[in-house]
């Protein structure tokens, strides 16, 4: 059986146009950035949202440019429009619109980067201590991405810590996730974990502490080898809000700040939804040393008046 994500890499390749989904762009954001300058857009894949400027000639200037666009990081990830299984045209599209993606890791990504660790049916046989408990038993396959952790197995931690080294070691990866698997709606029953959740939160906030100490725990032994790598995750579902058991994450966490843009669409979606997402941001800048990057802006699905998108958006 193929763990959870353990394909990304693969996926990400093109056949046909012989390049990878995460290749640095940094030349060919140029020449893009070029051509929009004389007024060409790509509103839509293929022909029907190309707009090219008729020029009776175009200069060619010598040119110096520093350009620093306001994210760093810009990246769109399509459900099922992966290099390797979509069409010249989508691929061409995502080229044209000046992402830079290449900090996102090929190893998961932002989320859910734990499955790399408990999704192999190996380690579910020889660890099942690794697993949640639930009604006395260990449950390996509960989520869809890798099984459920139970968050206060010493091994477990011990293992994280080894893949991610040996990720930022052997893959030269700058960024791994260390999220939580999907899904998430309970806490693991086992006498480690007892007394760790916060119900009082509510739901965006009951397993915040459990969590985000996980993580926070990871990046610090990490930090200690690896100090110029990311580690990333998302505040997302039950541990949305910024855990109150931590004053400050250890400085290599990036928080991928979940959100939908409908939040921002004041016709669609009541205006207070707007002051609430500002007000969570500042509640995370709080747990975030100063000089580092805040977080990241990530949109699971991207929702728009009477239709929702499934796709998502990383800044």
């Amino acid at each position: 059986m193929v763990p959870p994500y353990a394909a990304n890499t693969w996926r990400e390749y093109s056949n046909e146009m012989g390049i990878w989904e995460k290749d640095a762009r940094g030349s060919l954001n140029a020449v893009y950035a070029f051509l929009r300058d004389l007024g060409v857009r790509w509103y839509l894949p293929g022909e029907l949202g190309e707009i090219v400027p008729k020029e009776a000639s175009i200069a060619l200037p010598r040119m110096d440019k520093t350009v620093r666009p306001d994210f760093a990081l810009r990246y769109f990830w399509q459900y099922f429009k992966n290099f390797n299984n979509t069409s010249r045209n989508e691929i061409l599209w995502q080229l044209r619109m000046g992402l830079n993606e290449e900090r996102v890791g090929n190893c998961g990504g932002v989320c859910h980067g734990i499955g790399f660790v408990i999704g192999r049916e190996e380690t579910k046989q020889a660890h099942p201590e690794y697993y949640k408990l639930w009604d006395g038993k260990r449950t390996p396959d509960l989520s869809h991405t890798g099984g459920e952790p139970c968050l206060s197995s010493p091994g477990l931690f011990a293992s994280n810590v080894r893949f991610v080294r040996a990720m930022f070691d052997f893959c030269n990866e700058e960024m791994i996730s260390v999220m939580m698997s999907d899904g998430m709606c309970s806490m693991c029953q086992c006498e480690l974990c007892k007394g760790k959740e916060t119900p009082e939160r509510g739901r965006e906030g009951w397993a915040s502490d459990y969590m985000w100490d996980y993580v926070n725990r990871v990046a610090k032994e990490l930090y200690k080898t690896h100090p110029d790598k990311i580690i990333s995750c998302c505040s997302y579902t039950p541990y949305r809000l910024p855990p109150t058991n931590i004053d400050l994450l250890s400085p290599n966490i990036v928080v991928a700040l979940t959100q939908h843009r409908g939040f921002w669409l004041n016709d669609y979606v009541d205006p207070k939804k707007k002051e609430q997402m500002l007000s969570l941001r500042q509640e995370w800048l709080t747990k975030i040393p100063k000089g580092h990057t805040p977080f990241f802006i990530y949109e699971p699905f991207a929702k728009l008046p009477r239709t929702t998108r499934r796709s998502s958006l990383h800044c």
